[in-house]
């Protein structure tokens, strides 16, 4: 179990509506798809002042770029030598150079995805019509996953090539829609997971647990090489679920798991016991098509913090045989997992869940024994 915390950025350097300039060189006729990427938040890639890239209106002007793409990589090109670029005061329009500041790499897949550029490790981020567009880092919580926002996802839309604006209909990514569906089954392995650390807000494991875990993965289909890191000859992508039920057992004198407003500081006063259930969805990448439910194991971590494909996020590896890569590994979300003493009255809940601030906000409850 455990929390995530979303990434806090500061926005600065913001630019007015108005200031789009048209770049030197018009894009050469005959050039792959106009489009532009457009954010959750609704904004466009534009070009402002300086040549900086800004959020702006899917009917703005000096919105339509060219982009290639391979594997996951993308480059997005306007003018006749103009790259989009990572720089330190945010996305520009530099000479293109084939530097990794000028490559993003599409994380997720489906119509919507995170771009995370090569060179800063950052993920690009819509501030706002009219603001600079910026890349910033999104840190993953002790699960492994990460939380996007809105203004983090982008969709490649088309634009009207003559003039630079006019939205068009959402474009996809290109070659990155959800692969076919394959028809290779489905894989449940039910085990279980004895002492358990479990961590709060605090990083201080409040709980110990004794789980029984349900793992169902699903084949959908191929997927690019990319996907599945260097050296794959094969790619797949599946889905998959947990599904958690058990007991847990507080430590006395470790930090309660909600750490929020009034709970700050709050211990667990006592050893109480109580149940616990929960669980989440799960995507990844994997070069074999052969998974193999007897390979899941069942695990004593003896109060120590789990490693390897022994972590909640990373427990489905435990279905493919030696040998297999995951690309990027797996990510976990949604999730819910809920907590409630046995015995106590009145009774104590928490509950830690992508929708609840991860349980650590003063409204989501807490167990202090």
């Amino acid at each position: 179990m455990g929390l995530k915390n979303k990434a806090a950025v500061a926005v600065t350097g913001a630019l007015t509506a108005g200031a789009f300039v048209t770049l030197a060189g018009a894009i050469p006729a005959g050039a792959a798809t106009y489009g532009t990427e457009q954010s959750g938040a609704g904004n466009v890639f534009g070009v402002g002042s300086h040549s900086a890239i800004v959020g702006s209106s899917p009917h703005g002007a000096n919105i339509a770029f060219t982009r290639s793409v391979h594997g996951r990589t993308v480059v997005f090109q306007t003018g006749r030598n103009g790259c989009v670029t990572d720089t330190h005061g945010g996305l520009v329009v530099e000479n293109c150079n084939g530097g990794a500041a000028q490559r993003f790499t599409e994380v997720g897949w489906g119509p919507a995805v995170a771009l995370q550029n090569q060179a800063s490790r950052d993920y690009v981020q819509d501030n706002g019509r009219g603001r600079a567009v910026t890349a910033v880092r999104v840190r993953p919580g002790r699960h492994g996953q990460v939380n996007f926002t809105q203004a983090q996802l982008w969709k490649w839309i088309d634009v009207n090539q003559g003039r630079g604006n006019g939205g068009g209909q959402g474009g996809g990514r290109g070659g990155h829609n959800p692969p076919p569906p394959v028809k290779h089954g489905t894989w449940t392995a039910t085990r279980q997971i004895s002492d358990h650390p479990d961590s709060g807000a605090a990083g201080d494991d409040w709980a110990d647990d004794n789980i029984t875990r349900t793992a169902t993965i699903k084949l959908v289909g191929t997927a690019p090489l990319s996907d599945c890191g260097a050296g794959a000859a094969h790619c797949y992508a599946y889905t998959g679920t947990l599904s958690d039920k058990g007991t847990f057992t507080t430590i006395k004198g470790n930090l309660a798991p909600n750490q929020s407003g009034p709970y700050t500081g709050t211990k667990e006063l006592a050893t109480v016991r109580g149940t616990m259930n929960g669980g989440g969805d799960v995507t990844f990448y994997a070069s074999s098509d052969h998974p193999d439910a007897s390979l899941v194991k069942s695990v004593n971590n003896h109060g120590v913090p789990a490693t390897g494909d022994f972590t909640t996020t990373d427990w489905v590896e435990q279905f493919f045989p030696a040998g297999t890569t995951f690309g990027a590994g797996p990510d976990l979300g949604p999730y819910s997992w809920s907590y409630a003493t046995i015995g106590l009255h009145p009774g104590q809940h928490w509950t830690d869940s992508t929708g609840n601030g991860d349980g650590n906000r003063p409204t989501d409850g807490n167990i202090t024994g």
